[in-house]
């Protein structure tokens, strides 16, 4: 087989797969998230940056860093194309979505 072929392999909770309906096609029920027409998104939010879904996750993150590798500067979707260039420490909040773009810019 030849041509151009992108597999994305994601994981998905299982508790995310009872509540989407997914689980739950395969033994031919419709009436349950996805198969009614749901966002499959508010099931598998790609979208989401991870420091929104998690409200816990900067201020953990805040509590290891070590101020001896000098300041840490949380980047901004804005910050991505222009304050890499200076050097620095930088932390990402990326969501899965836009990984591939911001991975380019590293």
């Amino acid at each position: 087989m030849k041509g151009n072929f992108r597999l994305h392999v994601i994981h998905i909770a299982g508790t995310r797969m009872i509540e989407s309906g997914i689980d739950g096609l395969s033994r031919g029920d419709k009436a349950e998230g996805i198969a009614l027409g749901k966002d499959v998104l508010q099931y598998v939010p790609l979208n989401l940056f991870p420091f929104d879904r998690s409200l816990r996750l900067l201020p953990w993150v805040k509590s290891w860093w070590d101020p001896g590798y000098g300041p840490l500067t949380e980047m901004t979707c804005d910050d991505w194309f222009e304050k890499t260039t200076n050097g620095g420490n930088f932390l990402w909040n990326v969501p899965p979505a836009a990984g591939e773009v911001a991975v380019e810019q590293l």
